[in-house]
């Protein structure tokens, strides 16, 4: 499994770099992330592409806790 940050492919089990663990921050940060239950996320509706963005990074940040702790 791969993921893509920062427009690098990147192995699916994070080990997140300063630097991206930065720019997933800032992307927190701008938007509002959607509920993981949101109906909005099945793509069957138009979305803010900020809180996508950040509702990925949060995930990405949330995995890369986990994995480190």
């Amino acid at each position: 499994k791969y993921h893509i940050i920062q427009g690098k492919v990147r192995n699916m089990a994070l080990n997140l770099s300063k630097a991206d663990r930065e720019w997933l921050e800032a992307t927190l940060k701008a938007a509002e992330p959607y509920n993981p239950d949101d109906p909005i996320l099945a793509f069957d509706a138009d979305f803010d592409d900020a809180r996508i963005r950040a509702t990925i990074a949060k995930r990405f940040l949330e995995q890369n806790d986990r994995e480190k702790a």
